[in-house]
């Protein structure tokens, strides 16, 4: 089973971060991670999701356009989606 990751932050090195932490995950197909660099781009990423096994979203909940974790956490409950 791959494990869906968005992750979602502003600070430009978090990507290689997650990227050089979870490298052999990502490369045996464990992990699937995707980064997103604000909340709309989120918002639009997570739409397109269709039928994952798992998704997993980390999101900085303090971003300057407005508090991506917050805004998602409305978006889904809002959707009657679910987070497992």
């Amino acid at each position: 089973m791959s494990v869906y990751i968005l992750v979602v932050d502003d600070e430009p090195d978090v990507e290689a971060n997650f990227s050089q932490q979870f490298r052999r995950d990502i490369r045996s197909g464990r992990f699937t991670m995707e980064f997103a660099p604000s909340a709309p781009s989120e918002l639009a990423r997570a739409a397109e999701v269709r039928d994952p096994s798992l998704i997993l979203i980390l999101s900085d909940i303090n971003m300057p356009e407005m508090s991506a974790g917050w805004k998602c956490c409305r978006w889904y409950v809002q959707g009657g989606r679910t987070c497992p």
